[in-house]
């Protein structure tokens, strides 16, 4: 298990490296001057021209390549443009809250898809199960900024039970977390639909009914448990998901986060913010399918054996 683990690390190495380099590309051969984002539009064309040889925006772009790579290969992100702020504090200062978002729109996930899928599962193709699947298209097809424009005008422009956006007054998560977990747990729900279905149909869940023991120790105890690898996989590629794709419901809700960070240094050509705030976004991602693998191998003892952590 210690191998495959310091394998994966050892693959982030690549993954960053092409992360940067293509992110590095698109910013830079994108339309707009960075010196112009960096001093204004009204300022003087010497004072840009100062600019563009401070930044090396003069160099071709190989070799602005070639000096970003060399600094990023010692660990330095770089400044932003517009703070003047280490491009790694300046994403740690907004991770916490997009991992807060992101944790309770996993939690309406939980409390939506589990439940759901449970119950269309136990009656195939009734009106249940084609109400509960009707719901689940409906989250799947709804874009996340449209429902979250509706969700606003709803809860807090018409009615006023809570806040349209930011994230210091009471409440302020709700919406936001409604809008991102909505299409993830639609996805959720169809997986453990499915998942518990064909369980369902197995040898021994049927040897488990004809021995007399209870529908609801069955479906808890033997479906619901060997249908966690697809649940969990879902659930954690979802969860992933939600953390590179906040973007637009951190622009809608205004939500301090590091989607909207990545928004805003795109927009002002920003370009080690983008660049950094992308990459430290991809490693989170890669580190999050490693602890799904890890997981796996916590549910099912063959994966731990093929992963080098049980006896062969």
């Amino acid at each position: 298990m210690l191998r495959y683990i310091i394998k994966r690390l050892l693959l982030l190495i690549p993954v960053a490296i092409c992360t940067a380099a293509v992110v590095f590309f698109l910013m830079a051969l994108s339309p707009g001057d960075p010196a112009v984002a960096i001093a204004g539009s009204d300022s003087k064309p010497e004072a840009l021209e100062a600019i563009r040889e401070q930044y090396g925006f003069n160099d071709p772009i190989p070799v602005q390549f070639f000096n970003y790579m060399k600094g990023l290969l010692k660990g330095d992100l770089g400044t932003s443009y517009t703070s003047k702020k280490s491009v790694f504090d300046e994403y740690m200062l907004r991770f916490p809250n997009t991992l807060k978002l992101t944790l309770y729109a996993m939690l309406v996930v939980l409390i939506i898809a589990v439940p759901i899928g449970i119950l269309s599962s136990l009656k195939p193709y009734s009106l249940l199960d084609n109400a509960g699947m009707i719901t689940a298209l409906l989250g799947i097809s709804m874009p996340s900024y449209w429902l979250g424009l509706l969700l606003i005008l709803l809860f807090a422009k018409n009615l006023g039970w809570l806040p349209a956006g930011g994230m210091n007054e009471t409440g302020a998560v709700i919406l936001p977390a409604i809008t991102l977990g909505a299409n993830m747990a639609a996805n959720l729900t169809r997986t453990t639909r499915s998942a518990m279905v064909e369980i369902s149909r197995q040898d021994y869940i049927r040897t488990a009914r004809s021995k007399g023991i209870g529908k609801r120790k069955v479906v808890m105890k033997h479906e619901l448990k060997n249908a966690l690898i697809p649940m969990m996989t879902v659930a954690c590629v979802e969860f992933a998901s939600m953390m590179a794709g906040a973007c637009l419901v951190e622009t809608v809700f205004s939500w301090p986060g590091t989607g909207r960070l990545i928004i805003d240094a795109i927009n002002k050509k920003d370009r080690p913010l983008a660049i950094g705030s992308l990459l430290l976004t991809a490693v989170v991602i890669s580190l999050i399918s490693m602890f799904l693998d890890i997981l796996y191998a916590a549910v099912d003892p063959r994966i731990r054996t093929s992963m080098g952590g049980g006896k062969k």
